[in-house]
């Protein structure tokens, strides 16, 4: 007997095929419109029969829609989460080479801090590397701040560096940078490139105007210009397609009637251009004293509905590709073997944290001495890592779940003990419909088993 996955997200389209996302197997299918009400029943049933040889059935059995009656999905969710927080196979580690900033966004949380790491600190940070890269199976390094490339020197040879080490023992290496994009000019880019430095994240936040006003530079009234132009520049001077670059936009109430605009000024540079990423974020409360309640949006949900598909419609990347996955969302405060190195060389699990006077104690959980060994405090660590509330029943069987298991971030969950429900959906069923749009998803049609 068989039962349906509760972690399916469907959706339909306009010729209402069934468009299905499973959340445990990262799994896509479409399931054409004249065999839709057939299985449209089925997905409501509790248990039946079905031959597992049948194309359609195989296809359904296979992705992990459909699932063995005795299969517990929840506990395989469980299973693989404490392989995540408590394993060692990755080292994951949030570099800050500055809590420094050239912009004042008018939603962040951080208070710039004109330090900036030592010689010294640098020294031990890579000794810190030394160490643990031969332990480990995947290093995924994170280049935050304040801004990482205010120190470009700096910034390119610890990458360099770390690749270097990663290259010696022969371990993967996924370098990650979150950048306002202002100094990341095309020389600096290939640089990063060539230490294996391949993903970016920069926030233009609606068209010239908007962005400018959104995230005003400290000193340049036109930040905007020079971000679109530095991403031009590499577009258009590098030849390479690993990297890729998501242009991120957060969404605050006054952004909605300028959309149409700031995706045709996208499209106009980036369309059909796979390397180049469209991202939408309502904006959020996480602390600070410039956070005001008329930037946080109140229809983030009708964002996701409409604008990911228009952005599809330009011919720009846009939900398609998100990895919406297992864990995906779990950062250094989710991991035991998960650190925020701050520019003084003291070990942290959270930037938010991090700038919350109530909790800033608890998030630093310790420090790199000068052989390079993680000093950690194991109690406050067990504070982050360490479930303390049991798992309501409501989120076994939410479709999400594989996502956040009660909880994607632990700095809500364990330490303001306030669980916070991202909602996704509508982000999944966004990337449905782009992958529908962009023909990526495999069809079960009529023609299928004639």
């Amino acid at each position: 007997m068989y039962k349906i996955s509760a972690y399916n997200i469907v959706e339909k389209n306009d010729n209402n095929d069934l468009l299905i996302m499973n959340m445990r197997t990262e799994r896509h299918i479409k399931i054409a419109s004249e065999l839709a009400n057939e299985f449209s029943s089925l997905f409501e049933q509790t248990k039946f029969d079905c031959n597992p040889e049948d194309w359609r059935y195989k296809a359904l059995i296979d992705g992990g829609f459909i699932i063995a009656e005795n299969f517990n999905e929840a506990r395989w969710v469980e299973l693989k989460h404490n392989e995540v927080v408590f394993g060692s196979e990755t080292f994951s580690v949030t570099l800050m080479p500055t809590n420094d900033c050239n912009f004042r966004c008018v939603y962040c949380y951080q208070t710039p801090d004109p330090k900036y790491m030592s010689e010294e600190v640098e020294k031990k940070v890579l000794r810190f590397f030394e160490r643990k890269v031969p332990h480990s199976k995947k290093v995924r390094v994170s280049w935050f701040g304040g801004e990482p490339l205010l120190d470009r020197e700096q910034t390119c040879r610890m990458a360099n560096e770390i690749d270097k080490i990663c290259k010696k023992n022969q371990v993967p290496l996924i370098g990650v940078m979150n950048t306002n994009g202002y100094n990341l000019d095309v020389n600096t880019f290939k640089r990063l490139i060539a230490s294996r430095l391949l993903s970016y994240e920069i926030c233009i936040d609606g068209p010239q105007e908007m962005h400018n006003q959104t995230r005003p530079h400290m000193h340049d009234k036109d930040s905007f210009k020079m971000i679109l132009d530095n991403l031009i520049k590499i577009k258009d001077q590098v030849s390479s397609n690993i990297f890729q670059i998501t242009i991120r936009c957060n969404v605050t109430p006054a952004m909605n009637e300028h959309f149409e605009t700031y995706l045709k000024i996208l499209a106009e540079y980036f369309r059909n251009d796979t390397r180049f990423h469209v991202y939408f974020q309502g904006v959020r409360d996480w602390g600070g004293d410039r956070i005001e309640e008329k930037s946080i949006p109140k229809n983030e949900n009708e964002i996701y509905k409409v604008w990911y598909d228009e952005a599809a419609k330009m011919n720009l990347t846009s939900a398609e590709s998100f990895p919406l996955e297992p864990f995906v969302g779990y950062c250094e405060g989710n991991r035991k073997n998960g650190y925020i190195v701050n520019c003084d060389g003291t070990l942290h699990k959270c930037t938010i944290a991090m700038y919350n006077k109530e909790h800033e104690d608890v998030d630093s959980i310790g420090y790199i001495d000068d052989f390079g060994r993680d000093i950690v405090d194991e109690n406050k660590l067990a504070n982050w890592i360490v479930r303390q509330k049991p798992i309501p029943d409501s989120c076994r069987v939410c479709e999400m779940y594989p996502m956040c298991v009660n909880g994607s971030c632990f700095y809500q969950l364990n330490i303001r003990q306030e669980a916070r429900c991202n909602k996704l959906q509508e982000v999944a069923k966004a990337q449905l419909r782009c992958m529908d749009y962009k023909n990526m998803l495999m069809e079960i049609e009529e023609k299928s088993y004639d």
